[in-house]
């Protein structure tokens, strides 16, 4: 049986509402005088906000510099450190007596996804290679795993005085460092000053990771999951391609 649409107006000529050409095109002057006015707040804010962050750096640099002289601790950001992943960099540790190892997803350019161009596509893909950045501690004396995480980082003692999200540092004047100087030092005699351990702090997403260590090295490398974490451990046969120094301390936030 053929089915037939007849179409009916929701509203008669009288109904339907509707004003005159006065009031639409007031209406459209008031449209465009009110995204002006937003535009120009939106870009006040924006002229804020940079010159709060300006104030910020300055007084977090003034900071810094009492604590030097006052010899106090602060942190110093390592710029030769491959930026870390800022969503999850899922950090894995592998210690020994001759050091410390850190692997971590890195930073890279987000990949958009073919299916929804509009979106990001994050997910981590275990078999495929992606960019990792293994950062190694030489002669590590102690490791400590823990918090806080990216939201809660204003609580700890160095924030504002050089601890930054997201980043490798050296902390100068390290309280923590000073304690185990002379642990192994022969009795009477003071630990050399080349042999003191040095205190690094590495903020991730979830964790923080410090270490005292005398020294340290940082690789960009690409590869799965898997052949990384074995390269972080000594024991792959083939390693993956690593890539240096073009992606090594790398902002997070961009170039």
């Amino acid at each position: 049986m053929q089915r037939r649409w007849v179409l009916i107006a929701p509203f008669t000529s009288d109904e339907w509402p509707h004003g005159t050409s006065a009031e639409v095109q007031s209406a459209e002057e008031a449209l465009v005088k009110a995204e002006a006015a937003s535009a120009a707040a939106f870009k006040e804010i924006r002229k804020a906000r940079s010159g709060w962050e300006n104030a910020r750096l300055a007084a977090e640099s003034a900071r810094v510099q009492l604590a030097r002289l006052r010899g106090d601790e602060y942190a110093v950001q390592l710029s030769d450190v491959t930026a870390s992943d800022t969503g999850a960099p899922m950090p894995w540790i592998v210690a020994d007596d001759g050091g410390v190892t850190i692997m971590y997803l890195a930073s890279e350019p987000p990949l958009k996804d073919p299916h929804r161009p509009d979106e990001i596509a994050q997910q981590l893909e275990v078999n495929a290679p992606q960019l990792f950045g293994l950062l190694r501690f030489r002669r590590g004396a102690r490791v400590h795993f823990s918090g806080p995480n990216d939201e809660a980082l204003q609580m700890h003692r160095l924030y504002g005085c050089g601890l930054h999200h997201y980043s490798a540092h050296e902390v100068f004047n390290s309280r923590w460092a000073a304690v185990t100087w002379n642990r192994n030092a022969k009795v009477g005699d003071a630990l050399p000053v080349a042999h003191r351990p040095r205190h690094f702090v590495v903020t991730f997403h979830d964790s923080m990771v410090e270490v005292l260590a005398s020294s340290y090295t940082c690789d960009a490398v690409r590869g799965t999951w898997d052949e990384v974490r074995h390269l972080a451990i000594g024991s792959l046969p083939a390693a993956p391609v690593r890539i240096r120094p073009d992606l090594v301390g790398r902002s997070p936030c961009g170039p």
